[in-house]
């Protein structure tokens, strides 16, 4: 506490002045805050003529890692897919940056606010995460999906487990986590382990 807050004003206050001044600020330690440097790449607007980003003038060797937004999830068969039909090879060609910083880690961000929206998608992450067949379907396609494109990891962005207005149900966090312990158990069994991350809302 500084002796900012321990001034005596005459601003009609009734509380008398702060009794702990003069106390000792927090130690301070070496931060980490650098480790990471991430970037999300808005690969909806990969061809927009207006305030687009190439992926080429994508800042690589400045990043440790880099998100592809986004990917979508299909019904009943669990296949991932470009959202809003973005075509396939956009993976290869976000991939394909690495070579020019090997030590980047690519990431494909699955879901988005849109996923979600009113339509036959907004009901397919809480329909995967319910059934252990689903997660099981899911968890090999993605497994496919990684090793076809040279991903290094996923990052899953539902908006929300649980909200009704946004089609969740109320078993989502639990299935959910028990997806995610699936998911886990599988990622051990590859060759390569994969990074694994999801997006949690602070405004819910």
């Amino acid at each position: 506490m500084t002796d900012d807050f321990c001034e005596v004003k005459d601003n009609g206050a009734t509380g008398g002045c702060q009794s702990n001044c003069k106390q000792p600020g927090p130690k301070r330690k070496g931060s980490n805050q650098l480790d990471r440097v991430i970037g999300y790449y808005e690969a909806w607007r990969y061809n927009s003529e207006c305030q687009g980003m190439p992926m080429k003038d994508i800042p690589i060797n400045s990043l440790t890692h880099l998100y592809f937004s986004f990917a979508f999830i299909t019904p009943n068969e669990y296949n991932i897919i470009g959202m809003d039909g973005l075509p396939s090879e956009l993976f290869s060609e976000f991939t394909d940056l690495k070579k020019g910083n090997p030590s980047l880690k690519m990431i494909i961000a699955i879901g988005g606010w849109t996923h979600n929206d009113p339509g036959p998608l907004q009901k397919v992450f809480s329909d995967m995460v319910s059934a252990k067949k689903n997660r099981s379907t899911f968890i090999e396609n993605l497994m496919a999906f990684l090793r076809q494109y040279a991903f290094d990891g996923v990052d899953f962005d539902w908006e929300y487990p649980g909200a009704d207005d946004r089609g969740g149900v109320p078993d989502d966090g639990i299935n959910f986590t028990q997806f995610l312990k699936e998911l886990e158990a599988a990622n051990k069994k590859q060759p390569k382990r994969y990074i694994i991350s999801y997006t949690a809302p602070t405004s819910f």
